[in-house]
């Protein structure tokens, strides 16, 4: 199975009072263990269909699938399995891996426990070390 079914997308907005495609009949598939990379100039549609395939914009044609599931339809059962960084985001350089895994698992209904997940990752002895200090702490502690 395919992790991301796109056949067909296409993305039709009004400006203006005409019709622009910002994505016009774009088929691809990825499957697990592989990676995509969207490549184009400034309104290629690639930020577009990106949007799509998580659910916050609908395609005006097409089919969308995300590990099965509907982007639409689906969104609820979608958002608990997929994570997005956008463009210009980020973290807060002076929050802590502590507060940063607190507010990112408040995000869902039932998250596992940020100090555990930390300790899983092997950070729990990090958890209060700035963000922006993380990579200087952990350049210097490597060997």
């Amino acid at each position: 199975m395919a992790l991301l079914e796109v056949r067909e997308l296409e993305t039709v907005f009004a400006l203006n009072g005409r019709h622009v495609h910002a994505v016009d009949h774009v088929s691809f598939s990825v499957a697990p263990g592989e990676v995509l990379a969207l490549l184009g100039p400034n309104g290629a549609g690639k930020t577009t269909t990106v949007e799509t395939l998580e659910g916050f914009r609908r395609p005006s044609g097409g089919q969308v699938r995300v590990l099965g599931l509907d982007p639409i339809s689906d969104h609820a059962a979608l958002v608990r399995r997929v994570g997005a960084m956008l463009q210009s985001g980020g973290v807060y350089p002076g929050i802590h891996p502590r507060e940063a895994v607190r507010l990112f698992a408040s995000y869902y209904d039932d998250p596992e426990d940020p100090d555990a997940l930390l300790e899983r990752v092997g950070l729990g002895h990090r958890r209060t070390t700035t963000w922006r200090r993380m990579s200087l702490v952990s350049s210097a502690t490597s060997p």
